[in-house]
């Protein structure tokens, strides 16, 4: 290999990276689902199991479009950065963990896992034991 097939070759992998945030993509996993739920629109299975064997007409790249980020998260979608600082300034706020899901679109223990990883969440109260109810009988 050439230095100049290096050069190529780190050319390459900074645009692979750069592709997502160009389509308004937070990470390339889900610029990757995309493009895997852009694949399935011609018939294939969500495993990918039946798949086509014509080449596509196009392959142009499609007109930047607001992706589902930008609008809702939808299920299954993991957490921005951005996200989880909306999460903590609503618990600051003093919305309870179900209001925050709701308006988050994600899971009360989503919103509970956030809040555990930055300390926000109240320890838990330690309570007496209960007496036994055992009685001596010598």
């Amino acid at each position: 290999m050439t230095h100049q097939d290096v050069i190529k070759l780190l050319e390459l992998q900074r645009a692979v990276k750069e592709l997502p945030s160009r389509y308004g993509f937070a990470n390339l996993a889900d610029f990757i689902r995309a493009l895997e739920e852009f694949n399935r629109a011609d018939g294939a299975t969500a495993r990918g199991t039946k798949r086509t064997t014509a080449a596509t007409e196009s392959t142009a790249v499609a007109p930047e479009a607001p992706t589902q980020a930008a609008t809702e998260r939808a299920k299954g979608k993991r957490l921005t950065e951005d996200d989880r600082v909306k999460i903590l300034k609503l618990v600051d706020a003093g919305q309870t963990s179900a209001e925050i899901a709701e308006a988050m679109k994600c899971s009360v223990a989503t919103v509970q896992n956030v809040k555990k990883k930055e300390g926000k969440t109240k320890p838990r109260r330690k309570t007496p034991a209960p007496e036994s109810t055992y009685q001596d009988q010598s």
